[in-house]
Formats: C-alpha cells, structure tokens, sequence
C-alpha cells in the first residue's frame, strides 16, 4: 500500500510543470511591456518584432513622449530598457470579483443585520448575532452575485518579467 501511494505520487509530482524557473519566451510577434523612463516611457505595451543589434524593434501600440506613433515600428536602444515584460495571456477576473463582492456584502450584512431587527415592547424573537449571521449569509451572497457578474467582464493580463540583463548578453543582440 505504502509503494502504492509513493508511486501515485511521484507520478503527479514529475507531471506537474515547473514553470516559475522558465524564462518567458521573447519572440517576434509577442506582446511586450517595455519601461524606459529617460524617454518618458512607462509601461508602453508593443508587439515584438525582433532584437536588432543592441536594440529592440517594437510595433507600438500607443505613443508616449517622443518615442513613435501608434503602429510604427522603433527601435529602442537594450541599455535604456529599465524593464521588460512578456504578456503570459489575458483571463477574467470572475472568481475573484465573486470573492471581494461575497465579503462586501457579508460585512455589510453583519453590521446591517442587528440594525435592522424590530422588537415588539414584550421582546425580541431572535438575538442580535443570529440577525448579524442571518444578514451576513443574504447580503454576502448578493454580493458573491453582483462580484461574480462583475468579474466575468472585467479582464486583466498578466505579465511575466523578462531580464533585460540577459537580453544586453546574448548572441542574438549582437544580430
């Protein structure tokens, strides 16, 4: 039993891609995030085109400063880089707009709850804690509704961070 379980294991372990340690693949056509302050650049997002002897030729998708205009190609000097960034993909944000919506609504519930109890001169039915629980659990699942709903249509991208130290040292700079 015990080499059963070992065996299961170890399988799940050696399939399980060890993705933090790869570097992010910097290839033509890939979107980019390059941040070069001396030309007040910051953050300006990009399509790739390729790495021209010591600088990278960048289709630009919007303009800041003097660099270039939208959908032209520049060249951005590797020693002026700052920090380069390679977009790993978009995805929505539902789980988690469901998450922060939940835990809105159930604080608001609990401070709501007891506040909004009515007791008759004879006496309350119900405690205040179970009115704070009771608002908590509706309120904190309108909100899971209105976060959820929320988060599906908001999309964000995630970035993953590119040594530009390593770019300034590689053959194919030198292209």
């Amino acid at each position: 039993m015990r080499r059963t379980l070992l065996l299961t294991v170890s399988c799940f372990a050696v399939a399980v891609p060890a993705r933090a340690q790869d570097a992010p693949a910097l290839a033509p056509g890939a979107r980019v995030r390059i941040t070069v302050p001396s030309r007040n650049l910051e953050k300006q997002i990009g399509t790739m085109h390729a790495i021209a002897g010591d600088a990278l030729v960048v289709e630009l998708l919007g303009s800041s400063g003097d660099l270039a205009t939208p959908g032209v190609a520049a060249h951005i000097p590797l020693d002026s880089v700052t920090r380069l960034d390679v977009s790993a993909g978009r995805h929505r944000q539902t789980w988690r707009g469901a998450g922060i919506g939940f835990l809105v609504g159930a604080g608001a519930g609990l401070v709501v709850g007891p506040l909004s109890m009515e007791c008759p001169s004879y006496g309350c039915d119900t405690s205040p804690g179970v009115a704070a629980a009771f608002g908590g659990i509706v309120l904190g699942g309108l909100g899971a509704v209105v976060g959820l709903v929320a988060g599906a249509a908001t999309t964000s991208e995630k970035w993953e961070e590119v040594p530009v130290s390593a770019l300034r040292a590689s053959p194919a700079a030198g292209r």
